[in-house]
């Protein structure tokens, strides 16, 4: 809560955190210019977990191949972002901001503005159920989206 991570870098997976199967809590927190440089989720990386960022959260010039700002993926779990601002994510593949696998989202309250998916799609959300579509759902609601 009420925490500034700014340029972290890793290689593969999560430039400033990285969860595999658990979950994690987010308030008031800045990610700013956060890198997975080769990989997925340029400021969080969040596999088979939960995830919930609220409380004026903002993801600021954070870039990575998927999931500029933030990857989930493989979740049956919740995953809700709340009053959130996505600004200027870049993604070189797919999701500018957010890129959903396999996994359910919930967005509300929250702006997208200036994110980019350079090479394929989903400038703000890229969102894919995997070919047999289990189920996994995106709600969005509220939300602005600009540019």
């Amino acid at each position: 809560e009420s925490s500034t991570f700014d340029g972290n870098k890793a290689r593969r997976l999560g430039g400033a955190i990285h969860i595999n199967g658990s979950s994690i809590v987010i308030k008031d927190t800045t990610f700013f210019e956060n890198t997975s440089t080769d990989g997925w989720g340029g400021a969080i990386m969040l596999y088979e977990g939960n995830l919930e960022v609220s409380g004026s959260s903002t993801f600021e010039g954070n870039s990575a191949v998927d999931g500029g700002a933030v990857f989930t993926g493989g979740s049956e779990g919740s995953n809700v972002i709340k009053e959130t601002t996505f600004v200027g994510n870049t993604a070189t593949e797919r999701g500018g901001a957010i890129r959903l696998y396999r996994s359910t989202l919930e967005v509300s309250g929250s702006t997208f503005k200036k994110n980019v998916a350079v090479e394929n799609n989903g400038g703000a959300i890229r969102a894919y159920g995997g070919w047999d579509n289990l189920g996994f759902d995106l709600v969005l609601s509220d939300n602005d989206f600009v540019e």
